[in-house]
């Protein structure tokens, strides 16, 4: 029996080591996945950059990475450029890619210290502020931040399921994607049973700005409405049921859209159908991993409305922003706007916001956009205050599918040492992070029997493996 017992602990363990090392795979919303394979994570993404000339004003841009191919040739070609301010000294701008929420997390926290800030949308710079304002009694953000760039959000879907929902000529609508969901026939009911039924994915909306605002779409769907959103009514009954519908029939959350993408392109239409993202990661995926795709992707627009991402560039008020670095940024900032900077962005993906540039291609049905569509056809929907933003966030996280976590740990005399405290250490760590309606059934790996045939079941299995120290 205690042979049977080791030998079945063992195969336990191998297993979760092979899930271990899918779990970024498996679940990219536990665990921080977001690598980009050089070593670097998504929410500090930086290009390679020349070395500053000698007493350059620097200029340090978090910059949302939705635009991260736009801004990195902008930022060349004005850094080649050699720009002044008026006293003579060069100007020097160094970009990282952020997400959004990660951003405000690690600025309000004094982990990252940028001079200028440009999430996806206004309503991160708002909760910021007002945080900025409760701690230090000012905002972050003093002046005014002009938009950038226009990267409206929406769903990627592959291009024949697309156009069996009638894509590009029918308005497809959050309410057509719920009603396939709910169809028990699945696609059968448009003509294609063998691709069964429909699956769906969307980011987290506590980090990422297409996360927050497709829930936020989501809301004002149900409410038939475009603007004024409150907290009260994300908390309504209706907007909850809604987004309870929704959660439920989610098969795949991601820390960003690009994660999820990146899944749809290595697994294909057996895994992925839609994921909520934006027209630019759509197109770029498109032309970077032509390659590995088994169909094109096109981008849908919602179309009771839908958030036109302006990209505000902020320049922060706080000590570490010095007066010539304001200056400096404010001229870094007009080049951004200026018509040729504008016209770049079409060709990486991004629409102007200056409405005389005319659109062409990648922004053409033949490359997965729809140039027709503009807000007088999808109607763009006002972003929403701090306090919405964050009754969103909060509907989200209580209607979620929940995780049952199973920790498992090895007690055996093996562990003894510095072995069984790092397992203590990470694991108490480990379960700081869940969310209060998550579950945790600690078992001790060698202590006692495992009861196999009574475990509960679960989404995420970790482990912290024999000799190997913590996960």
């Amino acid at each position: 029996m205690k042979g049977y017992i080791w030998i079945a602990a063992a195969a336990v363990v191998l297993v979760v080591m092979v899930l271990l090392s899918l779990r970024c795979t498996l679940f990219p919303g536990i665990f921080d996945c977001e690598g980009n394979g050089d070593g670097n994570s998504g929410n500090n993404r930086k290009p390679i950059t020349p070395t500053p000339p000698p007493n350059a004003i620097k200029i340090y841009l978090a910059s949302s990475n939705t635009k991260e191919n736009w801004i990195n040739k902008v930022v060349e070609q004005f850094n080649q450029e050699q720009h002044t301010i008026t006293s003579g000294a060069p100007i020097f701008v160094e970009a990282t890619h952020v997400l959004s929420g990660g951003s405000q997390r690690d600025i309000l926290a004094e982990k990252i210290k940028p001079t200028v800030w440009s999430p996806g949308d206004s309503s991160w710079v708002d909760r910021a502020n007002e945080i900025w304002e409760d701690l230090y009694g000012r905002p972050l953000v003093a002046g005014a931040c002009p938009s950038t760039i226009l990267a409206p959000s929406g769903f990627a879907m592959w291009r024949p399921m697309a156009e069996a929902l009638g894509w590009p000529d029918k308005p497809i609508s959050w309410d057509d994607l719920m009603a396939l969901s709910a169809d028990p026939a699945g696609w059968a009911g448009l003509g294609h049973p063998e691709w069964g039924q429909f699956t769906f994915g969307h980011p987290h909306p506590t980090y990422s700005n297409v996360g927050l605002q497709i829930m936020t779409a989501l809301a004002y769907s149900t409410l038939g409405t475009t603007s004024g959103l409150t907290p009260e009514q994300v908390y309504s009954d209706d907007v909850v049921a809604a987004f309870t519908y929704v959660e439920q029939n989610t098969y795949h959350y991601g820390k960003q859209s690009r994660n999820l993408i990146n899944r749809m392109v290595l697994r294909g239409p057996e895994y992925l159908h839609a994921v909520a993202t934006s027209e630019a990661e759509t197109l770029k995926t498109n032309f970077e991993r032509s390659d590995e795709l088994r169909f094109q992707l096109v981008f849908i627009f919602p179309a009771e409305g839908t958030f036109w991402s302006e990209h505000p560039y902020c320049i922060l008020d706080t000590e570490w922003v010095s007066e010539q670095q304001v200056e400096a940024a404010e001229i870094f900032r007009d080049y951004l706007l200026h018509p040729d900077q504008q016209a770049l962005a079409i060709e990486n993906y991004l629409r102007p916001v200056d409405p005389g540039i005319p659109l062409h291609c990648p922004l053409c049905i033949e490359d997965g956009a729809d140039p027709r569509v503009t807000t007088d056809v999808v109607p763009a929907l006002e972003s929403p205050s701090a306090e919405t933003a964050e009754a969103v966030k909060d509907v989200f996280l209580q209607t979620k599918k929940k995780a049952t976590v199973i920790l498992l740990l090895d007690t055996s005399g093996s562990m003894q040492g510095d072995k069984i405290k790092n397992a203590v250490k990470g694991a108490s760590s480990f379960i700081g992070r869940l969310h209060c309606d998550d579950k945790s059934t600690p078992l001790a790996l060698g202590a006692s029997p495992l009861p196999f045939p009574h475990w509960p079941r679960w989404d995420v299995l970790v482990i912290s493996a024999k000799n190997s120290g913590a996960y």
